[in-house]
């Protein structure tokens, strides 16, 4: 089980800078959503009037705030698949070519002795044995009343040599605004958004698109000419894929974490492999058995040992290696001054271009649990059977009522077409409560077509079993058993759509 800790600071009444009114809020408003939401196992806080802990004060000044990550981190004490993040709300002020967060009592005529280093936050994190280590830094507020360049150029670059995953409220020429309306930091509030469930954004590069337009939106609407662009680091390639919030993740997130796990593996590089394989079974609850399978065959493989690893799936179909293309070089994108820096990777390698043969398959068996599951007890599909039962009875009826031998096969097509698409349709808007990876495209074209052809294929096959006259007698009872066959095809396909 993965354990995710959290440092969150938060500064209003800076005792040599000019006070903020919101960045006190914004901490309080990110620890509880890692404490509620995210269930984070433990998170230090650090305002202006937060509690002591044991007995020490957490004011977040700066003998408590470096006497803080002295404890933390004095020796390593996470693993590969844990999370450590830090946030912080404040100042933030460049000196001398370095970043520096700016604690309650720092002063800005002494930045180097009272301000701590964004360096110095890096080297922790990544100090502390997680391998998804996050900054977050909500800083240069406005307001600030400095000159020049705000904080983000140095830190930019020491996040793309040491990996740490960093978050920036705004370009360094440009401020972090408070806003009024909303009593919070833009970046901020818009974080809390994108991480929750209004934006479920599971992953890096997810979330960086979401904060890009969010952002913007939200200052653009309150503050009008102003201008507010965050953006994020995230190197090499595999970083931007990282799967922050496992609770919103979809079968695509999944698919992109696993194409760069089996990239890795193509290269040999088997401790990436394994900690990107980590990080699929997590966000997978433990049940990707791509996931177990790889993890054992990159321990055999760095033991050495060179027999394959049988699947467990019924149709065992081991990794093929030779069939791997060579993956495309992970060169960072050029750096461009007329656009904020965002998420530095090469262009992702779609899984569809990995071979079938490279991958192991999953189970093609459905067990029956499952399959009862999905048709009868998963959850906003009542709507979907209901209704689904009502078009097939009511074209029935119509059928008993009407159907003739001279318009016996107009009829039959009509009405298995319509109840078919209508099945369908129903069936794709219900679902996609179920599972949001459902596309639109799915659900008002292939839903559809599937269900007409099935339709049309149910009301062929009472045809040629029961005859005309008998659908005439009996049409109420084949327009129910129509429905009942059509929704467990329908669901059958749509459970299967939610499980890619």
């Amino acid at each position: 089980m993965a354990s995710n800790w959290a440092i969150v600071i938060g500064i209003n009444q800076y005792r040599f800078l000019q006070p903020l009114k919101y960045a006190k809020r914004d901490a309080e408003a990110m620890h509880s959503f890692l404490t509620q939401e995210a269930k984070f196992d433990r998170i230090f806080l650090f305002t202006d009037d937060s509690s002591p802990v044991r007995g020490k004060p957490t004011d977040p000044s700066e003998n408590n705030l470096r006497r803080a990550l002295r404890e933390i981190f004095k020796e390593p004490f996470m693993k590969d698949g844990d999370n450590f993040w830090f946030f912080f709300s404040g100042h933030g002020i460049p000196h001398k070519g370095q970043d520096y967060l700016m604690p309650l009592d720092g002063d800005p005529e002494d930045i180097e002795n009272t301000g701590i280093s964004t360096n110095t936050i890096t080297n922790y994190l990544r100090s502390c044995g997680a391998d998804n280590a996050v900054m977050i830094l909500d800083a240069c507020r406005s307001g600030g009343k400095k000159s020049g360049e705000g904080i983000g150029r140095q830190t930019e670059a020491k996040a793309r040599q040491t990996g740490v995953i960093s978050l920036f409220s705004c370009s360094p020429d440009q401020y972090s605004y408070e806003l009024e309306a909303i009593e919070q930091g833009a970046f901020t509030y818009a974080l809390l958004e994108g991480l929750g469930i209004r934006g479920r954004c599971a992953t890096v590069e997810r979330l960086n698109q979401y904060l890009e337009h969010r952002v913007t939106e939200l200052v653009s609407q309150h503050l009008q000419r102003a201008r507010q662009i965050p953006y994020t680091i995230a190197e090499p390639l595999n970083r931007s894929h990282l799967i922050l919030m496992p609770q919103h993740a979809s079968p695509t997130d999944i698919a992109k974490l696993k194409n760069d796990a089996f990239n890795a593996e193509v290269v040999k590089d088997w401790e990436l492999a394994r900690r990107l394989w980590l990080r699929v079974l997590t966000a997978a609850a433990g049940q990707d058995m791509d996931a177990v399978n790889a993890i054992e065959r990159i321990g055999q493989e760095r033991l050495g040992r060179s027999q394959p690893i049988t699947s467990h799936s019924p149709n065992p179909r081991p990794l093929n290696k030779t069939a791997q293309p060579s993956p495309t070089p992970l060169s960072p994108k050029p750096l461009t001054p007329s656009k904020p820096l965002t998420i530095r990777s090469a262009t992702p390698v779609s899984p569809k271009l990995l071979p079938l043969t490279s991958q192991p398959s999953p189970s093609r068996q459905l067990p029956r649990q499952q399959l009862l599951k999905c048709v009868i007890l998963e959850r906003n599909t009542v709507g979907f059977q209901i209704g689904s039962l009502v078009v097939w009875l009511l074209i029935g009826y119509i059928l008993q009522e009407n159907i003739d031998s001279g318009n016996f096969f107009p009829i039959l097509l009509l009405s298995g077409s319509l109840g078919g698409a209508l099945t369908g349709l129903l069936g794709g808007l219900c679902w996609q409560k179920v599972s949001p990876s459902i596309r639109s495209e799915e659900i008002f074209l292939k839903c559809p077509l599937i269900g007409l052809i099935s339709g049309v294929s149910i009301w062929s096959i009472v045809r040629l079993i029961l005859g005309t006259k008998n659908i005439r007698e009996y049409g109420i009872l084949m327009g129910f058993v129509g429905g009942i066959v059509s929704i467990l095809i329908m669901s059958f396909w749509l459970y299967k759509a939610k499980k890619r």
